[in-house]
């Protein structure tokens, strides 16, 4: 499992804890229906072309979610001495995920252009066919605490 399109986390900073985990959220290079790498696909609604604004969505999103996200760390604390239980940071990479998926249909990215309404019959950015979000991914890279 690898992405090459992601953002990772730095969860001991969010918490003010001695926790130590890295968590990427991101797309694999598995091919979208464009026939293009969904990890390529994303970068390019990240950043914009010649006719596209940039998007950023990935790190806004785990911003929009940081509640979420906090609440997830905080639910894995199972003891006195801040140990987390066991797949805790499965749990942390799973509200990570969440986050940004409801960032992206939070409606607060800026509308599609009108070339793109008309093509693809929606305002709503970065969602057409539902592809793209599916194959949104995140996982564990380093967990310890």
């Amino acid at each position: 499992m690898g992405l090459t399109f992601k953002s990772t986390v730095d969860f001991e900073a969010l918490n003010n804890k001695k926790f130590n985990a890295k968590i990427a959220v991101g797309f694999s290079n598995e091919q979208h229906h464009s026939g293009m790498p969904a990890s390529e696909l994303a970068r390019k609604m990240e950043e914009g072309n010649d006719i596209t604004p940039p998007r950023p969505f990935l790190n806004p999103g785990l911003e929009y979610g940081l509640e979420d996200i906090r609440r997830a760390i905080g639910e894995g604390l199972r003891d006195a001495k801040g140990r987390f239980k066991s797949g805790w940071a499965n749990n942390i990479a799973d509200a990570a995920r969440t986050a940004v998926l409801e960032y992206i249909y939070s409606g607060e990215l800026a509308p599609n252009a009108p070339f793109t309404i008309e093509k693809k019959q929606s305002d709503q950015p970065l969602v057409d066919t539902g592809e793209l979000v599916h194959l949104l991914e995140a996982y564990v890279i380093k967990e310890r605490v």
